[in-house]
């Protein structure tokens, strides 16, 4: 197993997205300021990296 900070920079994801998630699991909860930076950041990622490339396989 690896630790999730390798997974995340394999997958293009932010040191700062990584931290963000151990921080809201195994501290104090982020602001809400910071959770939805977090949040929108998240939505963007996978929208690009997975629901558009699963639509272009399915739509030409």
């Amino acid at each position: 197993a690896q630790p999730v900070h390798l997974i995340a920079r394999n997958l293009g994801i932010p040191e700062w997205i990584v931290r963000l998630r151990h921080d809201a699991t195994h501290s104090s909860l982020p602001s809400l300021d910071v959770l939805a930076t977090g949040a929108k950041w998240a939505l963007n990622y996978l929208r690009e990296n997975f629901w558009e490339c699963q639509t272009n396989e399915v739509v030409p």
